[in-house]
Formats: C-alpha cells, sequence, structure tokens
C-alpha cells in the first residue's frame, strides 16, 4: 500500500511539472508607449554597453498565426518590423526567459540578420517571464568603446497564451497511471 501511495504522489509531482513546462501560442508582441521598456522595438546600441539607445524601429503588434513557445524552450514566430517582414528562431528557458533569438529580415531591411542574446546580468531590467508575457532585453554583442554600427539592442514584451494539453492525451496519461498502479497491486499480492 505504502509503494503505491508513493507511486501516486510521484505521478502528481511529475504531472505538476509537466503542468509547469507548458506550450505557448505567441499571440503579438505588446507596445504600449512611443519610448522606453513598454515597447517591441530595435534600438541602437551605445558604448560600454550602455542600454539607452535611439529607437530603429518598432515590431508589428501582430504576428503570424503558428507562433509557438515550446516547453523545451525552443521559440518561433514571424510578423512585420518597420514594413518589412522577419521570421525569429532561437531558444528561452521558460522559467528565467535567458536565451537568444535570431532574427532574419526579408530583403531591403537595412541588415539580413541579428541574434539577441538575453540574460539577467547588469542590463537594466531582468529579463522574466510571468505566465502571459515574456519581458525581454538583450543585445547583439559587447559594444566597443566607442560606437558601433553593427550593435544593436531590442527590447521585447512576447505575449502568449498556453495550449492546453489534448483531453485524449490527459485520459492516455491517467489511464498508463491505472495500469501502473494495477500492475504493482499485483506484483504485491
Amino acid at each position: 500500500m505504502k509503494k503505491l501511495l508513493l507511486g501516486s504522489v510521484l505521478a502528481l509531482g511529475a504531472m505538476t511539472a509537466a503542468a509547469n513546462a507548458a506550450t505557448y501560442q505567441i499571440d503579438g508582441l505588446i507596445n504600449i508607449s512611443e519610448y522606453g521598456f513598454g515597447s517591441s522595438l530595435i534600438h541602437e546600441q551605445q558604448a560600454n554597453g550602455d542600454m539607452s539607445g535611439a529607437p530603429v524601429a518598432y515590431f508589428s503588434e501582430t504576428v503570424d498565426a503558428g507562433g509557438i513557445w515550446e516547453h523545451s524552450g525552443a521559440i518561433s514566430f514571424s510578423g512585420m518590423w518597420n514594413g518589412y517582414g522577419y521570421s525569429a528562431e532561437g531558444h528561452l528557458d521558460q522559467a528565467t526567459a535567458i536565451g537568444s533569438i535570431t532574427f532574419n529580415f526579408a530583403g531591403g531591411a537595412q541588415f539580413d540578420e541579428l541574434t539577441f542574446n538575453f540574460e539577467a546580468l547588469d542590463m537594466g531590467l531582468p529579463n522574466s517571464f510571468d505566465g502571459s508575457t515574456a519581458y525581454l532585453w538583450g543585445e547583439t554583442g559587447t559594444c566597443s568603446a566607442t560606437t558601433d554600427s553593427s550593435c544593436y539592442g531590442t527590447d521585447l514584451r512576447i505575449s502568449v497564451s498556453e495550449v492546453p494539453l489534448p483531453a485524449s492525451l490527459l485520459l492516455m496519461l491517467g489511464g498508463l497511471g491505472t495500469l501502473a498502479a494495477s500492475r504493482r497491486k499485483a506484483r504485491l499480492s
């Protein structure tokens, strides 16, 4: 009986862990202010890694259907930036929002590709995720002592919603748990 109870507790813990590492649909990029950290944009990065820089352009709030943030941390979405299309792919840890995203821009943009690194190290606002919005601030690399025109920063506010597990999967998991419990009980008898 103790083993059956322990198995149930472990199964419940595994289900809780799975729920905490969910898959999210990307709903859009938030833009709530013209300046500062409320909007999703790319900005010039000043010398010595200073976080303030002139905005280059803002991302459109709308992202294309199919944007996803997997429980593994893989993230991908696409949309418009400064009138040009972009696709974005990378990896972000869901607990800390630390990782990187590479943006590929359609021909005609002032750059073809930029990879932004996100980490909570002396960059002002820390990167975080509150369950509905990923708050990200990152840069393309360490800036030199003088202004480097190839060094950019980004501020992203990615709005997401959790993708529910299909009911059939929940039923299958429940059935497997019941089968395992009955097999243990049979062995104990």
